[in-house]
């Protein structure tokens, strides 16, 4: 049976194995983030309209706003992703030929691999429910570049939304004149109310023809948002001192294995 002091004894002959493996942890901690592509991040917040309606039958509890959770599902909509990358394409040798992060998602070639790549890598949302906000980031490789984007996303996701709404009602207008049981007069009864209803909403929330409104642009952060300094320097530390005692202990039990022998 080993004792606490032979354990003592022997970490003081292996001290200089012991000293010498941590500041390899040490250094490799410090330097390794250094070696690592910086990630950062622009946040823009935008303001969830309808989140903000009127009607206390319609919303009674800023809190449980649906709304939010369901434009958050259209932003990262494959539609809307897919419709972004060709935007992306087509503005690339315009406005975007020296942003790297757009340079690296056009080289993917194909709409869909680059949607998947945004979704995975670069966007963030981050709904607010409390104040009827969503908090959209677009993760970059420069702080400029981060900020740029995320704005150019940002109007992006207003105009598709606009567009989207624009077809729907079309798309309703043009089933009613197509199904025989509703005659025009049904029809004009059907727009006046959507117009009247739009038009009572927006005597009490400006711009509510919006459903996204820009309430803060991105700007460039100060600093990177990954790979973390101080939680690389502590995961890999702490993995050097666990693989420093499991090394110790396997040396020693080496050792008294040949000494039996």
């Amino acid at each position: 049976m080993v004792s606490i002091i032979d354990v003592i004894k022997d970490i003081k002959l292996n001290i200089k194995f012991l000293v010498g493996y941590f500041l390899f942890f040490f250094i490799t901690s410090v330097s390794l983030p250094n070696f690592i592509k910086p990630i950062y991040k622009a946040e823009s917040t935008v303001i969830v309209n309808s989140c903000r309606d009127p009607d206390p039958l319609l919303i009674t509890n800023l809190a449980l706003c649906p709304e939010i959770f369901v434009k958050n599902e259209i932003i990262t909509s494959e539609s809307l992703l897919r419709g972004y990358a060709e935007h992306l394409k087509e503005q690339y040798q315009e406005n975007f030929k020296e942003i790297s992060t757009v340079k690296e998602l056009v080289e993917l070639g194909d709409n869909k691999s680059i949607a998947r790549k945004m979704r995975e890598s670069n966007i963030r949302i981050f709904p607010d429910t409390g104040r009827g906000l969503l908090r959209i980031s677009f993760l970059a490789n420069a702080p400029n570049e981060a900020a740029l984007i995320t704005n150019d996303y940002v109007q992006f996701v207003i105009d598709f939304l606009k567009k989207r709404n624009t077809g729907l009602l079309r798309e309703t207008i043009s089933n009613l004149e197509n199904n025989p049981a509703n005659n025009k007069k049904n029809i004009r009864s059907f727009i006046a109310l959507e117009l009247y209803e739009n038009f009572e909403k927006s005597a009490v929330i400006e711009s509510t023809s919006k459903e996204l409104e820009i309430l803060d642009i991105a700007y460039p952060p100060d600093s990177r948002f990954a790979p973390s300094f101080r939680l690389m320097f502590i995961q890999i530390n702490l993995i050097g001192i666990i693989l420093i005692f499991i090394i110790y202990f396997i040396r020693q039990y080496l050792h008294f294995i040949r000494k039996d022998l």
